[in-house]
């Protein structure tokens, strides 16, 4: 695992415009995105989805400690356990450009923490396979629908 130095602190809404991007086009490689592009509507209809998560939903970022505009890598979720008795992680990005890259330094797990002791049900399968999910964890498509 590679180091890289990285500070976890609550979304704000400078941060919006890249979330929304990287989670829309990361996630459009998944056989169910792969779905709505062909049917043409994962642009506007997934979008929409995406920000209305983001305005309901928790978002908590991974940035450089130097500059915290940089970000990292973020989440999005619903409150975390154990005060919510039915988490929900929509979905989880990490920075992955060849050179920049912050995968396989902790990031998501540090973002997941609260979540990953706990059942919960995600809404988005991960982009890439090699993401392992805890058996306890439900996968509910449907679910992001209904925060």
């Amino acid at each position: 695992m590679s180091v890289v130095p990285y500070l976890i602190r609550p979304g704000r809404d400078g941060d919006y415009p890249f979330v929304l991007d990287s989670w829309l086009n990361a996630n459009r490689h998944t056989a169910r995105a792969r779905e709505l592009l062909a049917a043409g509507v994962y642009w506007s209809e997934h979008k929409a989805t995406v920000r209305r998560l983001l305005r309901t939903q928790v978002l908590t970022v991974a940035c450089d400690p130097a500059d915290q505009d940089a970000i990292l890598g973020w989440a999005c979720t619903s409150e975390p356990p154990p005060d919510n008795p039915d988490p929900v992680i929509h979905y989880c990005y990490v920075k992955g450009k060849r050179g920049q890259s912050a995968r396989r330094c902790g990031i998501a797990k540090a973002l997941l923490a609260a979540f990953l002791p706990h059942p919960f049900t995600y809404t988005h399968m991960p982009a890439y396979g090699r993401l392992p999910i805890p058996e306890h964890a439900f996968y509910n498509p449907e679910r992001m629908y209904r925060t």
